[in-house]
């Protein structure tokens, strides 16, 4: 858990927020690590927001914004060798904020190769 405090230069991107994570390591079949994490924050920023001008006063929105973020993260690691591994993982984000445009979900998956040296 984490309490999250950024002042930022612009009334757009300061905020307070809470951070809630669990996560794991296993390994698997003697040779498969699989790591995952599950996290939810929650982003309370701390001005109105400035992207569209409200009618009353042109200055933005009259609220500010407030994000709900939900990620998990999975990955499957496999050594080859000693000094060279290879992974594939996928990560998951949805965001829901009372601001529209900062609402989305989003599915990335990738795989790779490490090698030490």
């Amino acid at each position: 858990a984490a309490r999250l405090h950024n002042n930022a230069d612009g009334t757009d991107h300061g905020y307070r927020g809470n951070r809630f994570s669990v996560g794991t390591r296993l390994t698997l079949f003697d040779s498969y690590l699989f790591t995952g994490e599950v996290a939810k924050t929650s982003y309370n920023y701390t001005s109105p927001h400035s992207l569209a001008p409200n009618t009353a006063t042109g200055a933005g929105f009259t609220f500010a914004r407030k994000d709900d973020v939900t990620s998990v993260n999975l990955r499957v690691s496999r050594p080859v060798n000693d000094r060279v591994s290879v992974f594939a993982k996928f990560d998951y984000t949805r965001a829901q904020s009372n601001l529209l445009l900062f609402s989305y979900s989003q599915n990335v998956f990738g795989a790779g190769v490490v090698a030490r040296f």
